[in-house]
């Protein structure tokens, strides 16, 4: 228990009640707000999805034209060209 600034006890449970009480100046709902995060942490859940699409979609079309570059020296002859970047 704890005690209060007069010096009485203060409940414990009334102590709890009053910390998730909902405070008196707020105008917007709980609902509203826990809306709003969801919808904010999907779009922001499908743009970080979409920027690691486009880097992969590129890592593939610059690996993919390398081992072109180097397919065709290998097969031209130059195996030092081939090898290298």
């Amino acid at each position: 228990m704890a005690a209060d600034s007069i010096g009485g006890i203060v409940d414990e449970r009334d102590a709890h009640a009053a910390f998730w009480r909902k405070p008196v100046s707020s105008n917007r709902p709980r609902e509203l707000v826990l809306i709003i995060c969801f919808v904010l942490l999907l779009l922001m859940f499908s743009v970080t999805a979409l920027v690691a699409r486009l880097y992969h979609r590129k890592i593939h079309t610059l690996a993919d034209q390398w081992y072109a570059q180097g397919d065709a020296a290998f097969h031209a002859g130059d195996a030092k060209s081939a090898i290298g970047d």
